[in-house]
């Protein structure tokens, strides 16, 4: 039997201290911090650090820290303290190397990015710009652009930026309530997470918001830019009493000394209709910004090639990167979603190459990959809607090359809804507002929604028909099935000789034409093919596009068909078709398609086309004129 002796004070003392953490620089092997550590126990360790001294430093968030580098650090940092700061950086980057080491990258959609994410690198959707903007002072600023854009990641990496200059970016996420105290106190509750501190007294008013930023600002001791974002909410509010209010306040201080540095607003296209009261808004046409989608494939191949090196995937086929950029346009959320179908298959090409051949495999479940988000199905009732799908037909016309407004208060609620949507793209023109479609994909996949709200008959026609039918055979069949009344807008599209009338373009046929082939393909035998086959539809002519590397349809599964569709072309020989013919040949040759034809449409009473089938330059080329009565009623096949 032991008796335990009791301990004197000072043995309890030392005890105790040594039991404590000891108050210096931890390092990365101690139980203080850990690749897995919270922004907010990087915090926690740099103020238990020989660091806690420097308020500069503890003015970041840990967040912030991890991103930094050395010349950041630097400038929080005495001149006599260099060498300390150099010490500080090589632990944060032993740090990160650890974090990347055991924090997945992943792909995203619909959410903010972050440095965990792949995407499209911030600087080629136009961060610079933005960035060129904020530094100015008394600057107000919109940044406009559509949903899955890329804004709000924007809006977080222009924050980050804004703080390593010295700026203190304040930002405010704006979601309106139905009463005047409700919105200010929206206001008054996010400020606190940038500053640190409450605005005291409380923001309650017009009058307590403009001293806020007439006097409160100048006491953080950094230029204050304020930052919003969903400011569209703004600009579509109906309470005319706080939204004027509001604006008012915003233009006061950006006219007075010593306020906030600048003003930064991001929101939908609609938020450009906050430009033209200049009487009482502080933003102006000369000061929007439109975010660029990325405007290279160089730029969209980027984070796929970061993703194959940490996937251990060959990617090195550029014509993937090239059809990606084709499909997308730099369009940022279907990139990440493409994105997510190479992360979704990526055990499969663990240490494999992912050829041309292996991505086409994946092309046939884009569609079914954008549906499954809520995003798409918050567009297909957008598209439903009665003050929407009456003008679809059209749009699908007039959107390929572009129409025009002279005013944003020109624009039709449905276009500016479109646009928020992602289906339009606004172009960055300072004397019009030209809108054309988004990408291909958008308009494919619009096209395909469109076509799924109406019944339409189709052929049957069997995956061994399709597998051996000529080209002539496969568009008889299709065009059986026509219903011009659903996706064509009957306003004549190109001119020709005599007085036949209005005639559909050739843009609405062509989705005519794709929707009835689509709905072919999504039939259960074609589904239950181990390669399934797949119709892509790419309009010419869109922003930023090669217009001569374009098919109107293209059809693959093995063999590879593709169509050139033309309306109302008065062809009495086929020395006529010769410019049609050059032109499919050529598309032919980019889409690596050994067989092509060229379909034009034309109505009854137009010269009957002889028959003409030959190769040229390798190429099996088909010409085929389809013909309708007056009313444009059922087509007759003309070989």
């Amino acid at each position: 039997v032991t008796t335990a002796v009791p301990k004197d004070k000072d043995q309890v003392q030392v005890e105790e201290r040594q039991r404590r953490p000891v108050n210096k620089r931890s390092r990365l092997d101690d139980k203080t911090i850990t690749p897995e550590s919270t922004a907010k126990e990087v915090k926690e360790w740099l103020e238990a650090s020989e660091f806690k001294d420097y308020a500069g430093l503890l003015a970041v968030s840990g967040r912030i820290l991890f991103r930094y580098s050395e010349e950041n650090i630097i400038k929080f940092l005495p001149a006599k303290d260099k060498a300390m700061a150099v010490g500080l950086f090589n632990e944060l980057e032993d740090l990160r190397t650890k974090r990347q080491k055991i924090v997945k990258k992943t792909w995203i959609f619909g959410s903010t990015v972050s440095d965990i994410n792949y995407h499209i690198p911030f600087e080629a959707l136009g961060l610079e710009a933005i960035l060129m903007e904020a530094r100015v002072e008394k600057t107000c600023c919109l940044v406009v652009g559509s949903y899955r854009c890329g804004k709000s990641s924007l809006r977080v990496e222009l924050c980050r930026r804004l703080e390593i200059e010295g700026y203190l970016p304040i930002l405010i996420n704006l979601h309106l309530r139905g009463t005047d105290s409700g919105f200010w106190d929206m206001i008054h509750k996010q400020i606190p997470l940038s500053t640190q501190s409450k605005p005291n007294p409380p923001i309650d008013s017009t009058a307590r918001f403009l001293e806020f930023l007439q006097q409160d600002c100048g006491v953080y001791g950094k230029p204050v830019v304020l930052v919003f974002d969903e400011f569209q909410l703004l600009a579509e509010s109906e309470n005319r009493h706080y939204k004027d209010s509001f604006l008012d306040a915003l233009k006061t201080a950006r006219d007075s000394p010593k306020t906030v540095y600048s003003i930064m607003a991001f929101g939908t296209y609609t938020t450009q209709n906050l430009t033209t009261d200049l009487l009482r808004s502080p933003f102006s046409r000369s000061h929007t910004l439109y975010t660029n989608p990325a405007r290279s494939a160089d730029e969209v191949a980027m984070p796929f090639r970061e993703w194959a090196k940490d996937n251990e995937v060959e990617l090195k086929d550029e014509r993937i990167f090239k059809n990606i950029y084709d499909l997308t346009q730099g369009y940022a959320g279907l990139v990440s979603i493409l994105g997510l179908i190479f992360q979704s298959h990526e055990e499969k090409f663990r240490q494999k190459e992912l050829t041309f051949e292996c991505w086409e495999q994946f092309i046939p479940g884009i569609e079914h990959a954008c549906l499954a988000f809520d995003a798409f199905s918050r567009l297909k009732i957008l598209l439903n809607r009665e003050d929407t799908l009456p003008h679809m037909p059209r749009i699908l016309v007039k959107a390929v090359n572009g129409f025009s407004f002279q005013s944003s208060v020109d624009i039709p609620s449905h276009v500016l809804n479109l646009a928020n949507a992602g289906v339009l793209r606004q172009a960055d023109d300072a004397r019009l507002f030209t809108f054309t479609f988004s990408c291909p994909l958008m308009r494919q996949l619009v096209v395909g929604m469109i076509g799924n709200m109406h019944t339409i008959p189709l052929p049957r026609i069997t995956p061994e028909y399709l597998d051996t039918c000529t080209p002539e055979q496969l568009v008889a069949q299709v065009v059986k099935a026509f219903n011009i009344t659903v996706l064509s807008d009957t306003t004549a599209h190109n001119k020709s000789k005599g007085n036949y009338g209005t005639f559909p373009s050739e843009y609405s046929l062509q989705a005519e034409f794709y929707t009835i082939l689509r709905g072919i393909l999504n039939t259960r035998p074609f589904c239950a093919l181990s390669k399934p086959y797949a119709a892509f539809i790419e309009a010419k002519k869109l922003l930023g596009s090669n217009s001569r590397a374009r098919a109107d349809l293209l059809l693959v599964n093995g063999r590879r068909l593709l169509i050139e569709f033309k309306s109302f072309q008065y062809w009495e020989d086929v020395q006529d078709a010769s410019a049609a013919v050059e032109q499919a040949v050529q598309y032919a040759k980019e889409h690596l398609c050994p067989t092509a034809a060229v379909v034009n449409f034309v109505p009854a009473g137009f010269p009957s086309l002889s028959p003409f089938f030959h190769t040229i330059q390798g190429i099996n080329m088909n010409i085929m004129q389809v013909e309708t009565p007056p009313g444009l009623g059922s087509w007759d096949l003309q070989s």
